[in-house]
């Protein structure tokens, strides 16, 4: 009979699509460059969720059997374009 495994956190594992900023200090060029060169980045990120509120969401991407918090990253709403729960239960 295959055992269940027993979660270590009641966290749910979450992976957000978001959108960063980018930003560059050096000389870029024209206005019309600029905007070719300068669009937010996709990035994804994936862990436990520690905190969800109207403002933000907080994931770690780490933690340990005495449930420390490594790798944590807080998202703000806002620019959050995907959210999806995966099932940590199988």
């Amino acid at each position: 009979m295959k055992q269940k495994r027993k979660d270590p956190l009641p966290q749910k594992i979450v992976v957000i699509v978001w959108k960063d900023i980018i930003s560059r200090a050096d000389w870029v060029g024209t206005i019309s460059e600029i905007k070719e060169e300068m669009e937010p980045i996709p990035c994804v990120s994936v862990g436990w969720i520690v905190e969800k509120t109207k403002e933000k969401i907080t994931i770690a991407d780490s933690f340990t059997e005495d449930h420390n918090f490594g790798g944590v990253t807080s998202i703000p709403v806002e620019v959050v374009e995907e959210f999806y729960e995966l099932n940590s239960k199988s």
